[in-house]
């Protein structure tokens, strides 16, 4: 028997919300490294996975460094395990939202 369409939606929404979550936490961890107008660059609200690039890009060319458990740039450093945890949230989320996009195809009404 197929499962209920609200179960899978009301874990849809579960997942949307911590994505959303995770995404902000990424966004305002950047936002220190980054001014705001490095960050316009890349839109008016740039995708999570183009800030996650923009540090990954910035430690490969040496902009931002890695000191101790800090990524550093210049004299601003953000916490690398909290920035790592939730980049982790983020694509685990993602995950759970793919996974219930995909099992609303066949749930019952």
């Amino acid at each position: 028997m197929a499962e209920k369409c609200s179960d899978v939606l009301y874990e849809l929404y579960d997942a949307l919300i911590e994505s959303g979550r995770a995404r902000s936490k990424i966004y305002n961890l950047v936002s220190k490294l980054f001014s705001e107008a490095e960050l316009k660059l890349l839109g008016e609200r740039p995708a999570t996975w183009e800030l996650i690039n923009l540090v990954r890009n910035g430690v490969e060319s040496g902009v931002i460094e890695i000191v101790d458990t800090k990524l550093c740039k210049k004299d601003v450093c953000i916490n690398a395990e909290e920035f790592l945890r939730a980049v982790d949230e983020y694509y685990e989320a993602q995950g759970k939202k793919r996974k219930a996009m995909h099992r609303l195809e066949y749930c019952e009404l």
